[in-house]
């Protein structure tokens, strides 16, 4: 992001939790939090998501249970050896779904959320994950000089009301993840947030799980699951290899986006 603001500035850049958006002279331009770059039709959507929230989320009821939930986002519960007998579990658009099942999404905004897809017709999925978590954004507004030079224009604070709905979708899929890792005990390897690594003879019945709680999920195909150097390290049958941290020491997140953070400082994709 630093070189794509040097070569944009002078701009302002307005950083959230899970995007990056710049004003400038050569455009307007948004970006999810490792760089990728929206469309104008995404960047659209995530507008009008927002500011529907921001008119209408006092109206909004949220369950005590779940905001005064604590969120896990991720357990491990074996943490050595090579497997082979894994399947990796993904649950379908967990926070927009998440949303619609606690009514708090309407479906209009839920469907659109549905209708973006890449050149090879893949569905994209981060304009509905950065639309939820700008619910919980706290907005910093940096002015950058045609030298390159800072200055802080806006740090905002977060709305209390649009916190909490972000937090009601969080924990509902939070809860449920949880909740189904405990009834597969002996069966589970480990989750990450919406991601279940179960073992194959588990997988319908986690999948039967998921849904009783109005989830659908994706099963990837796992080559192996390997525990080495701190790290669970899953081969995909398709090439790819993604790497996830198991904790040295005991601490707490406050809140996703620090967790997507170390995973990604840790992650590997090799096609």
């Amino acid at each position: 992001m630093d070189d794509v603001i040097k070569n944009l500035r002078p701009c302002l850049v307005t950083f959230q939790s899970n995007s990056v958006y710049i004003k400038s002279k050569l455009g307007s331009y948004m970006f999810t939090s490792n760089g990728g770059r929206l469309t104008g039709k995404e960047l659209g959507f995530i507008k009008r998501f927002r500011n529907y929230f921001v008119k209408n989320g006092k109206d909004i009821k949220c369950d005590l249970k779940l905001l005064s939930h604590h969120n896990v986002y991720f357990k491990f519960f074996v943490t050595s050896g090579i497997h082979t007998d894994v399947v990796e579990l993904d649950i379908d658009n967990a926070y927009p779904t998440a949303g619609k099942i606690l009514g708090i999404v309407p479906n209009e905004l839920y469907e659109e959320s549905q209708t973006f897809f890449d050149e090879d017709g893949r569905r994209r999925k981060e304009a509905g994950l950065i639309a939820i978590g700008s619910l919980y954004r706290n907005r910093r507004i940096v002015k950058v000089d045609k030298n390159g030079k800072r200055s802080i224009v806006q740090d905002g604070e977060r709305l209390e009301y649009l916190s909490n709905l972000w937090k009601s979708i969080t924990s509902y899929t939070d809860i449920t993840v949880e909740s189904i890792s405990r009834k597969t005990i002996g069966n589970i390897y480990f989750y990450w947030c919406d991601a279940l690594f179960v073992k194959k003879s588990e997988a319908q019945n986690v999948k039967q799980l998921l849904l009783k709680s109005g989830f659908t999920c994706k099963e990837i195909k796992i080559k192996k699951l390997e525990f080495k150097d701190n790290q669970a390290i899953s081969y995909r049958a398709s090439g790819e290899i993604k790497k996830f941290s198991l904790p040295k020491i005991s601490y707490s997140m406050k809140s996703l986006d620090d967790v997507i953070s170390r995973h990604r400082r840790n992650n590997l994709n090799v096609k």
